[in-house]
């Protein structure tokens, strides 16, 4: 297993597909205008699509520095655009695709949280 360098956020490409690792997923489309992942997230007995930080808002929007929970790790391609029902089903069917390649070339351990400095950790992610 590879693990791969985190994307930034101002080399991500709006519309596209990324492995990421995150609380709630592991594959999203980035979104510039949200600053970070459409994902496809289940709670409950629920699926809908969910917007996952990028990990690096804090930068661009220092009151969301705590809200950066997806690190992108690899971009996969364009995403066609659909509706958000269509949506939906495109991640739910692409995250069976991919697993395996995701395994293959990105970290599936989580990664250790950064501290900011109020001393906040916060990130959706396990201390190791």
């Amino acid at each position: 297993m590879n693990e791969l360098p985190m994307i930034k956020l101002e080399d991500c490409k709006d519309g596209y597909l990324y492995f990421i690792s995150a609380r709630n997923a592991q594959i999203g489309v980035y979104r510039k205008e949200e600053l970070g992942f459409v994902i496809s997230r289940t709670k409950f007995s629920d699926n809908y699509l969910f917007t996952e930080y990028h990990w690096d808002i804090g930068q661009i929007k220092p009151d969301m520095e705590c809200f950066g929970t997806a690190q992108p790790m690899k971009e996969i391609g364009p995403v066609p655009t659909m509706d958000e029902k269509d949506l939906l089903k495109y991640l739910n069917e692409q995250a069976e695709i991919l697993n395996d390649e995701r395994s293959n070339h990105c970290c599936t351990e989580p990664r250790k949280v950064i501290t900011n400095p109020a001393g906040s950790f916060y990130r959706g992610i396990s201390l190791q």
